[in-house]
């Protein structure tokens, strides 16, 4: 349909003089406007920050900017779009790349370095644009070299003034655009002589002067307000401009290219954190929580074992130092009376033994021995080397090392050690003490020693020891008490965990850590307990000595002594606080949404199934929406992750902010939302209460310095109804409700109605009869030729599914495949079409038959993680020609939506021999941009554009374009919808050979494609 007369207002960015612009640019406006029906376009430059006011007030239409201005206006206008770039041509060479140029006088070329900018005044013509200053300042940044500061560079308005600034000396280095040195030159300001070029970059086919990588031409904007259709008008009308125009000539330009991609240019803002990319990401840190319990109850009665020990073990201790001292005084009797005395030794428990001083060999040994060493005194008097052989390895060479020195002084006073000893009946500790006996001329003639079992004490030293470590070394405070409380001892646990050190909390009752929380009561039943049963454990809250109360699981258990009384309690505890806090923040976790705080899925079906069951008893109505935010997506692919959480949290806090006190809002997962209503007999007023919200939601969104703007869909259902359903059911309901309300133009509120959940039913069934349709063998492929119509050859077919329904009759796609969208029967269906191609291409081949088959995927299918696996598999048991022949048909949208993954699937199916061909091509405007990504083999023209071309010249102009981009991506190009001769004749003309359609031949049942081709091959192929 013709578009409605509108005037649209173009902007042209100001980067010289004003009225020079405005001459210039004039005539490009008018031819324009020559071109276009029902369009008039006005000219307005303006400079950088005038071009910024008039885009946040709305008075530009379209843009021709610097592309770090574009990239601003997205920022602000994230659905404007590129229509077209500005190219350039010079002594027959053409670009729509340019970049900046860094000049010095000639005669001080070798003085000055570009490796040191930073040490020399700068002039240019300004350091808003990309050619003249960042250009430069991002080629210094990128190769780590120094970067000027703000307080050497002078903008000086125009590329004539920056260059006179150098010339005359009173600057030392001159920033410009690109072809502005050569523009100079040719208008006679400056001599080709007079200026060097530094970093000069010699790029093969580019025909201007650069110092710096290249980036994108000005781009030319449509802001998203302006009609699509006439977008597409002026699209057309642009690219439709000849070089040899002279209006382009006088604009200083050369014509207008589509879109090119300025990825480059944005990445190197973000590197530079300029506007709108200097703001700082943000991290949401998320805390892992890990709970333990220590068993209490079996630690304590382990250190109950123990601490009972320690006083046992210290009185036999006691006992036996007492004995030993009394021992040693008996063995000095001895030794004096060794002889006489004889008879004493076997009521002692102490073996008495001599050696001989050279030879070490003993030579007597008291008639005890057997008690202690389980042999006789003949026995280890026949050992030659009994002493020595008897001392465990691990001592021997210890015991022998002090022998030794004893020896060598003298013998000297006693030599006393202990070491292990082996008997019959396993090693036993001893305790050793040596003495020399000395003749008339005090010469040692014997050694007498005396062995003292000491295993026993060994063993309950070793127990004090360990006893005293697990007391000293607890991770648990253990404080010990006397039968009135007093406080008898603590370790560091204690003093950690509560701050009192041991001097301070030595004789004080436990008391003085009670904080209040308690009543007299608790304690009173925990005593009762403690005397009744001996022990008692338990939660408490007691206080730090820095004031702060924390949480503490205590244990105090009776210690008793011989007569079975109390003589001691020991209470032992450990620091829970951050037990209790971690359990706390459990249960907010399993029933709140970390991220908005909002109750979560869990939590409103919990709160949903108890306000049924009070509606149910009470009759009061309640109302319950689903809420989808509308371009949420966008957001994040624009702005990141980050900014949509945090987008997310300030809608939730809105939301809280307009609904009432009583109501629920939840956030049921990603982007939705149920808000529950109480109380809501009057429908009206419930929608005008979500009808508030969805006004609250549409208001712009501050954040980051950035104004965010999303709108919202609301599905509405009420309870009771007239049929009982369960609270999944109302949920699914509200949702269903949403989804109509996004149908019918976002933005709006719409109420469930039980119409809506028939359908969902009868979907349901369709579902049901297309899985039994495939279980049954009801599916087909019919095969649509391809051709070359300037050849008449068949170079291949594409699969178009057919269902034979016994009662319907033979179903197109459309009639079921809406059906089966982003279902798994979907994959299934794509599934059995993959293979039964393949199987089809393998009887071809084995007939002789070399064409190819295409087969359309579903984005859906495209976009599963294991698409490329299951693509292999199925080649699996097929020769390598039935791979070659086999061609993937992609939609253009498919391939936007997640340009990487799909990117990294075609590079996948190219390694298997796969050929590649990107459907309905011309539908996905900014595919214009991406394609050079995309490794494919082919483009099909949409049927839509080629079916209106001979009546359209937008459509004409788009499968131009599309023909075009082909040849210039060495693409191959074939056209679908071809009807008539007509089509064919055009499509010819304009270079387009390949095509498929009616005129060609309808989708053709499998089992007669060969009798179709004999038929084709022996009629007159159409003209051409």
């Amino acid at each position: 349909m013709p578009l409605a007369a509108q005037t649209l207002r173009l902007g042209v960015l100001s980067y010289q003089d004003r009225p020079d612009l405005v001459y210039r640019y004039q005539p490009v406006v008018q031819e324009l406007n020559q071109r276009l029906q029902n369009i008039e376009i006005t000219l307005t430059v303006a400079d950088y920050e005038a071009i910024q006011t008039g885009i946040e007030s709305h008075q530009y239409d379209l843009l021709i900017v610097d592309p770090t201005l574009y990239l601003w206006i997205r920022s602000r206008d994230s659905l404007s779009s590129v229509m077209a770039t500005v190219f350039r041509s010079r002594n027959g060479e053409s670009t729509s790349r340019y970049g900046g140029v860094v000049v010095v006088r000639a005669d001080r070329a070798t003085q000055i370095s570009f490796t040191a900018l930073d040490q020399y005044r700068i002039v240019t013509p300004s350091t808003q644009f990309w050619g003249t200053y960042w250009a430069q300042y991002y080629e210094l940044f990128s190769r780590g070299l120094p970067v000027p500061s703000a307080q050497q560079v002078t903008s000086l308005g125009t590329s004539q003034a920056t260059v006179t600034a150098i010339l005359e000396g009173n600057a030392d280095v001159g920033f410009l655009r690109t072809g502005q040195l050569e523009r100079l030159i040719d208008r006679g300001v400056v001599s080709s002589g007079q200026l060097q070029v530094l970093n000069e970059q010699r790029l093969a086919n580019y025909p201007y002067h650069t110092s710096t990588r290249l980036a994108p031409e000005w781009p030319v904007i449509a802001l998203s307000h302006v009609d699509i259709n006439a977008v597409r008008a002026i699209t057309s009308a642009l690219l439709n401009l000849s070089p040899e125009n002279s209006t382009i000539a006088t604009a200083g330009i050369s014509g207008f290219v589509p879109a090119v991609d300025y990825l480059v240019v944005e990445k190197a803002m973000r590197e530079l954190r300029l506007a709108p990319y200097d703001f700082e990401d943000q991290l949401n840190i998320v805390v892992i929580i890990k709970t333990y319990l220590i068993g209490i109850l079996a630690l304590v009665l382990v250190f109950l074992l123990l601490l009972i020990g320690l006083f046992t073990f210290k009185r036999q201790s006691n006992a036996l130092a007492k004995a030993v001292a009394k021992e040693q005084k008996l063995r000095k009797e001895q030794d004096r009376h060794l002889q006489q005395l004889g008879y004493l030794f076997a009521s002692s428990p102490s073996v008495v033994y001599a050696l001989n001083p050279t030879t070490l060999r003993a030579h007597f040994v008291s008639a005890n021995c057997m008690t202690l060493f389980g042999i006789s005194a003949e026995e280890i008097l026949a050992t030659s080397d009994w002493w020595i052989n008897s001392i465990h390895e691990a001592d021997r060479a210890k015991v022998i090392a002090q022998m030794q020195r004893w020896r060598e002084s003298g013998y000297h006073g006693s030599l006393q050690h202990t070491y292990c000893m082996q008997t019959p009946n396993g090693w036993i500790w001893v305790e050793d003490i040596l003495n020399g006996i000395r003749n008339e001329d005090h010469v040692v003639m014997d050694l007498v020693g005396a062995h003292t079992n000491v295993s026993a004490r060994k063993e309950a030293n070793g127990k004090l020891e360990l006893a005293a470590s697990v007391f000293e070394n607890a991770r648990e405070g253990i404080a010990i008490t006397d039968v009135n409380g007093c406080i008898l001892e603590i370790n560091g646990a204690f003093t950690r965990i509560t701050g009192y050190k041991r001097n301070e909390i030595i004789g004080k009752n436990p008391r003085i850590l009670n904080s209040g929380r308690q009543p007299a009561s608790f304690y009173e039943n925990m005593w009762q307990q403690i005397l009744s049963l001996g022990f008692w454990e338990g939660e408490i809250w007691n206080r730090r000595k820095d004031g702060v109360i924390y949480a503490q699981y205590l244990t105090i258990a009776a210690v008793y002594d011989g007569q079975r009384k109390v003589s001691h309690y020991i209470s032992l505890f450990s620091d829970i606080t951050q037990q209790k806090e971690n359990e706390q923040q459990l249960a907010h976790i399993a029933y709140f949404d970390a991220l908005t705080g909002l109750p979560n899925r869990s939590n409103l079906t919990r709160r949903l199934v108890s306000e049924m069951q009070t509606a149910d008893g009470t009759n009061q109505r309640f109302a319950l929406g689903f809420l989808d935010l509308d371009g949420f997506k966008e957001i994040n692919d624009t702005f990141g992750h980050d900014m949509g959480d945090l987008l997310l949290v300030e809608v939730a806090k809105r939301m809280r902010a307009t609904a009432n006190k009583s109501a629920t809002v939840a956030r049921f997962g990603g982007d939705e939302f149920v808000i529950l209503l109480q109380q809501q007999d009057d429908e009206i007023e419930a929608e005008r209460a979500y009808q508030q919200l969805l006004s609250a939601i549409g208001e712009p969104f501050r954040i980051n310095n950035i104004d965010l703007h999303v709108s919202a869909s609301i599905g509405i259902t009420f309870f009771p109804q007239a049929k009982e359903i369960d609270a999944d059911q109302l949920i699914r309901q509200a949702d269903q409700a949403m989804y109509q309300a996004k149908i019918k133009g976002r933005n709006r509120l719409c109420v469930f109605n039980i119409d809506q959940e028939s359908n969902l039913i009868e979907q349901h069934r369709l579902l049901e009869e297309i899985q039994l349709g495939l279980e049954r063998d009801q599916f087909s492929l019919f095969y649509q030729p391809k051709v070359n119509m300037k050849t008449g050859e068949v170079f291949g077919y594409e699969a178009l599914i057919r269902w034979l329904h016994p009662v319907r009759g033979c179903l197109a796609p459309g009639q079921f495949l809406p059906y089966v969208y982003q279902q798994p029967l979907e994959l299934q269906l794509g599934e059995w079409v993959l293979r039964t191609a393949l199987e089809q291409l393998h009887q071809w081949r084995l007939q002789g038959y070399q064409q190819s088959i295409s087969i359309n995927l579903a984005g859906f299918q495209l976009q599963q993680p294991d698409f490329t696996q299951r693509l292999a598999d199925a080649l699996v048991g097929y020769p390598d020609d039935v791979a070659k022949g086999l061609e993937l048909e992609i939609l253009e949208t498919s391939a936007i939506e997640d340009l990487a993954h799909v990117s990294g699937v075609i590079n996948s199916c190219k390694e298997l021999g796969i050929q590649i061909s990107l459907d309905d091509f011309g539908t996905g405007y900014s595919t214009l941009s991406h394609l050079k990504e995309l490794s494919v083999d082919m483009l099909k023209i949409d049927h839509g554009f080629v079916r209106n071309m001979l009546e359209s010249e937008d459509d004409l102009a788009i499968v131009k374009g599309v023909i075009g981009f082909a040849d210039a991506f060495h693409l191959k190009v074939i056209a679908e919808g071809v009807e008539t001769q007509a089509h064919a004749d055009m499509l010819l003309a304009l270079g387009c050979e390949l095509g498929q359609g009616y005129l060609i031949s309808r989708p053709i049942p499998p089992h007669d494609v060969l009798n179709w081709y004999g038929r084709w091959t022996n009629q007159t192929k159409p003209s051409h």
